[in-house]
């Protein structure tokens, strides 16, 4: 069931008389009342329940609880519109169980029998509605008349009610929505409907597909000529529309809560019908909170009964019950059914137990218990009540012949599908431990109750899922909701079927071909589809074909003729400011820049009467990269914030549609498409989601605030994917007001879409045009920036400030690489840096781009000096100092001698420097301020294996002057040579050499030299 439908109660659904159109039994041949009075009911509302209707606990009528009673009346519906009688009890499922036989609806009088079992609760009602319609909020209006309408104890025959009208009274009849009751002796003639004469020529679905069952549904309508005959023409398989869920076998076990007292007569005889016509069965359903037995798990008839239906029943009564009817459904269907030849070959053993979102925002978004829905059975049990009823199923199954799927709406919701598939692969990995090679759950059956709006590629990406766990699909429920009223527009019936075409391209593509397994479609003709006001199905309620039924049988062909319909005129238009807000619930400044939009649109359809509008409005803003949207809400004081509901939509939130494509890729959401919900308490869910052209899934960002018990306000931050906004871009843009009270919603309300159906059709939501903000003055942004050379990294603080607006971001660019957003910037390494910044304020306004320079050099300058550490006092001495500073540069250099300032280029002549250490000393310092010191130190000495040197350098140099003198000098230094192995005659020889310097000195040798040479043979000498 969809997501949506289902919010709507289909108070019908179970217990309608699911007339058919053909077959019929005529009480009279002409549109004539023989003069009598008959009751005319005719609808005005456009409602599905819009109709007459009688209060069970009534005087005249006191229907007994737990009692059989026999319904007949004649009626007539001149414009073919089927109309059914209807007990139902508070919304319940449990209302009435059919064992009468039933006739045809009639475009003439017609008669009709029916008898029912009674189960009593307040506020019980007798109601002649529209069938087929069930749940719409745009039903067709019609006219139809009652005569003869008699209730009576089914066992004592005693009449309990009956009027025929001739009193010109409704008698206790009362309308039931809206509607005009009156009493008429003349009615306008009827007109016979033409079936088509060619329908079972047409192409067979089924032919088509071989490689696939392909499927519908059986009911009462499907058991009759023509329909039968066209079932079996397009169809292998049949799902039961309703005769085998729990709600329609409960015959008397109602009171004595025993199996035993099930009733298979309705479910036996359609069954027997299918397959009398060749077509399997595919069983529906075993457990599900919908159309249930309210004894098998302790559920109350209806939220308003004071009491369970069963007190006192535990958790492991609940599950002997669930054991004990799926053992006695199974077995019986398996008797009767499948003793010889299989027909039944498979069920959906659990219907619709997972929600698209955690059921309590307490809960973890990873584990897939957390996705459970708050049914009756995990009430009533645990978490572990969808495995226990396949345990259930598999041990009246033991043979795995008979396939069992879950089945579940909304399949297309990534979330939802993948805490299915999570499950299966949980419950399936546990069962294969003691059963190798086999699963518990063979199947998942993806419903497809779809609409224009559904995005294809959502659903093979939930296909995929399944392959990748080796888990069969089967499209389970299949039909695609496309207009209202139970009319279509030429653009409705083209995109439909268009629709239709891309589902089954995925469903057959080839990649699945050992994955999908059934394709069912969930009826046959509009009129007959219990969505007939979207007229979702192939063929219309005369079988002739549709454009759905022909893209079906070639959706590559439909699709290369198909043209998208345009956006239809005259949504309204809304305006979205260019700035950014921070996300934290709260209204910022700048959202003062934006208009308010009121919502406060009723959808009647989700409206109850008597709701309070809530007072709402939303705020828009955007950048260059999201959407913002600010809602306040502000309910009746006298209703409080309400979450009790298990589906997030009929809870207290706010919801915001979005299309990027503004309709140009037509009514289906696609990956440029999103549908966003927020509840009041921040819990968020989501429908759609828009995506990169990657396929990766966006992440909306949100915030609450709660001002107090009935009042809230949401933010949204919504990344803007595949687009470049600019001033001026239209996108498609709706936004949505849940409002709940006590576990149920009571209302809707849209700023565009009246009809509630947003959720599946882009083409129901307004435009919303991006504007420049009213701020248009930028922000100012200061620094620290030091000023010169920094001899230590620099870490640089960006402060700005806006006036109006905000400040939205900073953004910053070291040496021409790219802008990156911040406050704040370190810059380590040497050198020129060049930083560049600027602002934006949340008005969009950006700043002039700023530029510093930055300098820093962290490292001293180099000192470089050869590698000379000693030098003979007869050399001359050349010591070059190089200094360099390869980024701020030199700013002084120091060097010394023996403490004097000296040059970077030392130079010293032979016997100029005297014997000894010598230090050097260079400081260098850089323009940024880093100093160095390097010392070096140079020794002069003489030793005797060189004194040849000491006087050659004195004779070169002047200081010896007679070369007969030079001579004697050095004939001698051979002697101290000649000695050098003897210390007492190398002392004898320098002597002998310092005597002949003291007889020349100041005759052949200059006496300061010759005082130089005495030091030197002194400090040579043997002392």
């Amino acid at each position: 069931m969809n997501k949506r439908i289902k919010q709507i109660l289909m108070l019908v659904l179970a217990v309608a008389l699911f007339l058919p159109q053909f077959g019929i039994a005529q009480k009279a041949s002409a549109a004539s009342t023989n003069g009598n009075y008959v009751l005319k009911v005719q609808t005005t509302g456009g409602k599905q329940y819009d109709g007459a209707q009688i209060a069970t606990d009534v005087s005249g009528l006191n229907l007994a609880a737990d009692t059989a009673y026999t319904f007949s009346y004649d009626l007539y519906t001149p414009d073919q519109d089927v109309a059914g009688i209807v007990l139902q009890t508070n919304g319940n499922y449990n209302w009435i169980k059919n064992t009468g036989t039933l006739s045809a609806a009639s475009p003439a009088w017609t008669h009709y029998d029916a008898t029912y079992t009674y189960l009593a609760a307040s506020g019980g009602q007798i109601q002649f509605v529209k069938t087929g319609d069930n749940g719409a909020t745009d039903a067709k209006n019609i006219t139809y008349y009652i005569d003869n309408f008699v209730v009576k104890n089914a066992t004592s025959g005693e009449v309990v009610y009956t009027s025929n009208f001739d009193d010109q009274t409704v008698g206790l009849f009362k309308q039931s929505g809206t509607a005009t009751l009156t009493t008429v002796n003349s009615i306008s003639a009827a007109t016979t409907p033409t079936i088509n004469p060619d329908v079972l020529t047409l192409p067979s679905i089924k032919k088509t597909y071989p490689n696939y069952l392909m499927g519908s549904i059986i009911g009462p309508y499907y058991m009759q000529d023509p329909i039968m005959p066209v079932l079996k023409a397009q169809f292998g398989v049949v799902t039961p529309e309703n005769a085998t869920k729990p709600a329609s076998l409960i015959g008397t076990s109602a009171s004595t809560h025993n199996v035993a007292d099930l009733d298979f007569n309705e479910a036996d005889t359609e069954l027997q019908s299918a397959i009398d016509n060749g077509l399997k069965i595919h069983g529906h359903t075993l457990v599900w909170e919908g159309q249930s037995i309210p004894w098998l798990n302790n559920a109350k008839i209806s939220d308003s009964d004071p009491t369970p239906s069963n007190p006192g029943l535990t958790a492991a009564g609940a599950y002997a019950n669930m054991n004990d009817y799926i053992n006695a459904v199974l077995k019986h269907f398996d008797d009767k059914f499948n003793a010889s030849t299989q027909n039944i070959i498979s069920w959906d053993v659990v219907n619709e137990a997972m929600g698209g979102s955690v059921r309590d925002s307490s809960l973890s978004p990873t584990d897939w218990q957390s996705y459970l829905k708050s049914t009756p059975w995990l009430k009533a049990t645990d978490d572990n009540y969808v495995e226990q009823a396949f345990k259930d199923a598999r041990a009246a199954e033991p043979n795995y012949n008979v396939l069992l799927y879950y089945n579940d709406y909304s399949m297309d919701d990534q979330n939802k599908a993948a805490a299915v598939r999570d499950m299966v692969k949980d419950i399936n990995d546990r069962w294969a431990v003691g059963h190798p090679g086999k699963q518990l759950i063979q199947g998942v059956g993806m419903q497809e109750h779809d609409g224009l709006g559904t995005n294809p590629s959502n659903t093979r990406k939930t296909i995929q899922m399944f392959k990748d766990i080796g888990i069969k699909v089967s499209i389970s429920e299949l039909d695609i909701s496309a207009g209202s009223g139970g009319t279509l527009t030429d653009d409705q019936k083209t995109a439909q079927a268009a629709q239709y075409a891309r589902l089954m391209q995925v469903y057959t593509d080839s990649a699945f071909a050992d994955t999908v397994q059934r394709i069912t479609f969930w009826g046959l003709t509009d009129t007959n589809s219990w969505l007939s006001s979207g007229s979702p199905l192939l063929f219309d309620g005369k079988l002739y074909p549709k454009d759905a039924f022909w893209a079906v049988i070639d959706p590559t062909k439909y699709l290369e003729g198909y043209k998208a319909p345009a956006k239809p005129a005259g949504g309204k238009t809304a305006t979205a400011a260019m700035g950014t807000p921070t996300i934290d619930g709260k209204m910022d400044d700048i959202w003062n820049t934006t208009t308010p939009t009121d919502i406060n649109v009723t959808q009647a359809g989700n409206t109850k009467t008597g709701a309070h509008m809530p007072a709402a409005t939303a705020r828009m803003l955007w950048d260059n990269a999201n959407l913002y949207v600010l809602a306040k809400v502000t309910k009746d004081p006298s209703e409080p914030l309400d979450k009790g509901n298990g589906n997030p939509w009929e809870q207290d939130s706010f919801e915001t549609f979005i299309d990027l494509l503004n309709g140009t890729g037509g009514s289906m959401y696609t990956n440029a498409a999103g549908h966003y919900r927020v509840r009041y308490d921040g819990f968020a869910s989501v429908d759609a989601n828009m995506a990169d052209n990657q396929g990766k899934a966006t992440t909306m960002t949100s915030a609450t605030v709660n001002e107090d018990t009935y009042s809230y306000t949401v933010e949204m931050k919504i990344p803007l994917v595949d687009i470049t906004p600019t001033v001026g871009t239209n996108i498609g843009f709706d936004v949505q007001v849940n409002e709940a009270m006590n576990g149920a919603r009571i209302g809707a309300y849209a700023w565009n879409d009246a009809s509630g159906t947003a959720y599946q059709d882009l083409f129901k939501i307004g435009t919303l045009q991006l504007v420049a903000g009213s701020d248009t003055v930028p922000p100012v942004t200061m620094d620290n920036v030091p000023t010169g050379w920094q001899t230590h990294p620099v870490n640089v603080v960006l402060q700005a400030t806006d006036e109006g607006s905000g400040v939205a971001s900073t953004y910053y660019s070291l040496d021409e690489g790219a802008y990156t957003t911040g406050n704040s910037v370190s810059i380590t390494s040497e050198g020129i840096h060049t930083l560049r910044y600027y602002s934006v304020d949340r008005a969009g306004n950006k700043e002039a781009v700023k530029e510093k320079i930055i300098q820093i050099d962290l490292t001293a300058p180099t000192i470089t000096m050869p590698n000379i550490t000693k030098v003979l006092i007869s050399d001359a001495l050349k010591y070059p100092i190089v200094v360099s500073d390869a980024t701020s540069g030199l700013d002084s250099v120091s060097v010394t001698l023996d403490g004097k300032p000296a040059s970077s280029l030392i130079e010293a002549a032979p016997l100029s420097l005297s014997l000894g250490v010598h230090p050097i000393i260079v400081t260098a310092r850089d323009k940024a301020g880093n100093s160095v010191t390097v010392t070096r130190q140079i020794t002069v000495y003489m030793d005797t294996a060189h004194l040849d040197s000491l006087f050659q350098s004195g004779s070169v140099n002047g200081f010896i002057t007679k070369p007969e003198v030079l001579n004697s000098l050095l004939a001698k230094v051979k002697q101290v040579h000649a000695a050098s192995s003897d210390a007492k005659q190398v002392d004898n020889a320098l002597n002998a050499l310092s005597n002949e310097v003291s007889a020349q000195t100041g005759k052949a040798l200059e006496a300061g030299y010759a005082a130089l040479v005495q030091s030197i043979l002194q400090s040579l000498g043997n002392k």
